[in-house]
């Protein structure tokens, strides 16, 4: 009943290195530090014995067997740990009440465990090495000096100048960097970036974003400024796009909202999603994605297919409830929405902003697409009643442009995120099994929120046809 799984000892590289990585620099003193030194300790010793283990104590046991120096004495247990076991058993029994030759017994265990011991350190740093080395040939680490050398390529005259350079948290389709700059415009300027990353769980670029953000820019919908796209992976290992930030803090993750997402937040967001969905996406030049909009009915089946497509490809278990799911929203796509909209396709809270109680800005619209308000509204619904009543933020979305709700096509949008999310984490999880992203946080998809999603998805199905 779960998805694919990362291996054990990948998920405990991809923690000692993030640990040391993230965690160390900020623990590095008192407790804390040393804390730190006895968990990479424990990683390291539970990766050796699942790697080498078996082979290094069969080793050992032919040492033991020699200083018994009889050889009478054979191996007894299948298990090598046993056996070894029961070596130092037969060892400890002999020097116990030895005489005679005692002396080198002890020469010769004194050099095995002196010998175990630097065998232990050196393959904890060779093997925290050889990972970091991975991960970094992987990530193609960003930092303010490649970044500010990158703009005085893009940007000769302009002696651009890094004053910060920040990699923000979170995210499993792309790299996101805070970055201060002066010398790029007449004053100091905060740019984000945001950069593809070497397998994501979107399979999505950035710069495809670009034509998007500017034309609801310059509608005056409340996003980003786009200021650039830069397709050579040759200047920071990923193709990347460019914006101007804009203030505030994300109003919630995927599983709740923030204390800063207020009443008001959400009240401006009614007014931004009708606003947004009152837009003809065939009088806005969006770019690629909208230059040909055909029958949403189909096109809702060719997402399903692609989505199921994607999953057969990267699963590694199989799940019929997925599957039940994937086929009942084949069999009971909605009819034609009377006017098509600019759909947010991801349109959650840790994917808005806010600062001063109110929405600064809706970010991430790399799964944006010509279709049925209702797909965003249905997915909003229960966060937003955790603030406002559903009746006052839809006066507030039908005044600004929005459309009628209808509460069973919202739940069948409510299955179709379930089931997109669930593949997106199977896609994360999927790059991490196969080293293509080992980052911790591909991993943990599979671990944590795979099982949560499915069982929505199967909840959600099972309520509709009960």
């Amino acid at each position: 009943m779960t998805g694919s799984t990362p291996g054990d000892v990948q998920l405990l590289r991809a923690i000692r290195y993030e640990l040391a990585r993230y965690v160390g620099p900020v623990a590095a003193e008192g407790k804390a530090a040393t804390t730190m030194r006895m968990v990479d300790d424990a990683l390291a010793h539970i990766i050796m014995r699942r790697e080498r283990g078996d082979d290094w104590q069969a080793d050992d046991n032919a040492a033991l067997q020699d200083l018994l120096a009889e050889d009478a004495v054979k191996p007894q247990a299948a298990d090598t740990l046993a056996e070894g076991n029961r070596l130092m058993a037969a060892l400890e029994h002999r020097l116990s009440g030895a005489q005679d030759g005692a002396e080198p017994m002890l020469l010769g265990l004194n050099r095995l465990h002196r010998r175990a011991t630097e065998r232990a350190q050196a393959f904890a740093r060779a093997d925290f090495d050889a990972y970091a080395a991975q991960r970094e040939t992987l990530e193609d680490k960003v930092t303010a000096d490649r970044f500010q050398a990158y703009l005085r390529r893009r940007f000769p005259g302009r002696d651009a100048l890094v004053t910060d350079f920040r990699e923000l948290s979170g995210g499993f389709s792309k790299t996101t960097f805070m970055v201060e700059v002066a010398g790029l415009e007449a004053e100091p300027c905060s740019i984000v970036v945001k950069r593809d990353m070497a397998a994501s769980a979107t399979r999505t670029s950035a710069v495809d974003e670009f034509p998007l953000l500017r034309g609801l820019f310059d509608a005056g919908i409340l996003v980003p400024e786009p200021l650039w796209t830069e397709t050579d992976p040759e200047q920071l290992g990923y193709p990347f796009l460019v914006m101007r930030r804009v203030a505030g803090n994300t109003a919630g993750t995927l599983f709740g909202l923030s204390e800063d997402c207020t009443e008001q937040v959400v009240r401006d967001l009614a007014a931004q999603l009708g606003k947004l969905h009152g837009l003809d996406p065939r009088a806005i030049d969006l770019g690629p994605a909208f230059a040909h909009i055909a029958d949403p009915h189909a096109e809702m089946l060719a997402e399903v297919e692609r989505w199921r497509s994607l999953w057969l490809e990267t699963r590694q278990a199989p799940d019929p409830l997925l599957a039940g799911a994937m086929r009942w929203l084949e069999t009971h796509v909605p009819p034609l929405p009377e006017r098509l909209s600019i759909v947010h396709g991801d349109p959650g809270f840790q994917n808005q902003l806010c600062a001063g109680g109110h929405l600064t800005a809706l970010i991430d619209w790399e799964f944006t697409h010509a279709g049925d308000p209702i797909e965003n509204l249905s997915f909003l619904r229960p966060f937003i009643e955790q603030r406002l009543p559903w009746a006052e933020f839809m006066a507030i979305y039908q005044a600004h442009g929005g459309g009628a709700y209808d509460d069973e096509l919202g739940a069948y949008y409510r299955v179709w995120h379930g089931v997109r999310f669930t593949v997106c984490t199977l896609l994360a999880n999927r790059a991490f099994c196969t080293d293509e992203n080992p980052e911790l946080r591909m991993g943990h998809c599979g671990i944590v929120a795979y099982q949560p999603i499915v069982v929505e998805c199967g909840a959600m199905v099972d309520h509709l046809l009960t």
